[in-house]
C-alpha cells in the first residue's frame, strides 16, 4: 500500500479515553482504542466509572478488564494508563476528559441499546450532549472476536461535519489495518421515475471529504447508489459487499431532529451487519 502523507492542518488525537464496564462490549470497543492509539501515536486512558447499582462481582470484573487492557495496550507498545472513578457514569466520564485534556472518547454502546431507540436516554445520548471532546460510540458486532477491518465503509449523508477530522480518523484506521476505504453516498429518490442520478452530482457531495482523504494520502473508492432510504442502502451496501466497519459522522442536532420519523443513524446502529462507529467531532 502506498505511503501514507501526514495532514498537518488537523488536529491530531493525542489522548484518547475508553470507557469500560466490565462487560465484553466495552472490552471489544477498547481494542479498537488501542489500535487508534497506536495509529496515532496517542496516550491512552482506560477509563473505568463505578456507580451505585455496581455490585462486588461487577466492580471485580471491571478492574480485571482494565488490567487486561492495559497489558494488550503495553504489548503493543502503547502508553497506557488506568483511571478508575466512583459515581454517575455520564458526569465522571466528562469530569475525567476535561481533566485529563482528552481530544477523543470511544465507549460501547449496548446491544440492549440498539433493541429501540438508540439514542434516546441512553448513556450515548447523554454523553453526546454532555461532552465537548471529540467522542465515537462503537457497536461491535461480533463479541470476543479481535477486529482486523479489511474494508471500511464511509457514508456522506449530507450535513455539516468536520471533513478534517473524520479524513484524519479515517486515513488512520486504513494505515493502522492497511484497509480500504469506500465512500459512499446514498440518493433517497429520484427527481422522476426512472431518471438516473449522474454520477457526477453524487461525486459533489462527496467531492470535500475526498480531498481530505487524499491529502491525508488515502486514496478511496467511491460508489454512488439510489432509490432505497439511505439507512437500508448503507446496511445493503455493508453486507453485499462484505465490509468490516462502518464510519458514520453525526452531530447532536441531526440525531435527534428527525427521531420521530428515525435516522440512517439510528437504523444502522439497530441493524448493523458489521462493526460500527458513530463519531461525532469536538464540539467549538
Amino acid at each position: 500500500m502506498q505511503e501514507r502523507k501526514r495532514d498537518v492542518s488537523v488536529a491530531r488525537y493525542h489522548r484518547i479515553l475508553t470507557a469500560v464496564d466490565g462487560s465484553l462490549n466495552a472490552h471489544a470497543a477498547a481494542r479498537y482504542a488501542i489500535a487508534l492509539a497506536e495509529a496515532c501515536e496517542a496516550t491512552l486512558f482506560v477509563a473505568g466509572v463505578l456507580t451505585s447499582d455496581m455490585t462486588a462481582r461487577d466492580e471485580r470484573a471491571l478492574a480485571q478488564s482494565t488490567g487486561r487492557l492495559i497489558s494488550e495496550a503495553d504489548g503493543q507498545r502503547v502508553a497506557a494508563h488506568p483511571l478508575i472513578e466512583r459515581g454517575e457514569a455520564v458526569k465522571a466520564l466528562d469530569c475525567l476528559a476535561r481533566t485529563h485534556h482528552i481530544d477523543l472518547v470511544m465507549t460501547a454502546s449496548r446491544h440492549a441499546d440498539a433493541e429501540h431507540r438508540y439514542f434516546l436516554r441512553s448513556i450515548p445520548q447523554r454523553l453526546m450532549v454532555a461532552l465537548d471532546t471529540s467522542l465515537i460510540i462503537v457497536r461491535v458486532v461480533h463479541l470476543g472476536v479481535l477486529a482486523h477491518p479489511r474494508e471500511i465503509l464511509v457514508p456522506v449523508i449530507g450535513g455539516k461535519f468536520d471533513n478534517a477530522e473524520r479524513g484524519y480518523l479515517v486515513s488512520r484506521l486504513a494505515e493502522r489495518f492497511q484497509a480500504r476505504v469506500l465512500v459512499f453516498h446514498a440518493f433517497e429518490t429520484l427527481a422522476q421515475p426512472g431518471q438516473a442520478v449522474p454520477y457526477e452530482a453524487g461525486a459533489r457531495q462527496v467531492q470535500t471529504f475526498v480531498q481530505r482523504l487524499r491529502q491525508a494520502g488515502v486514496e478511496p473508492r467511491i460508489r454512488i447508489v439510489t432509490g432505497a432510504p439511505v439507512g437500508d442502502a448503507i446496511m445493503h451496501e455493508a453486507a453485499r459487499h462484505r465490509h468490516d466497519l462502518i464510519l458514520m459522522g453525526a452531530s447532536q442536532r441531526s440525531l435527534f431532529r428527525e427521531w420521530r420519523r428515525g435516522n440512517p443513524v439510528e437504523e444502522v446502529m439497530r441493524q448493523t451487519p458489521c462493526d460500527l462507529f458513530v463519531h461525532r467531532s469536538r464540539r467549538g
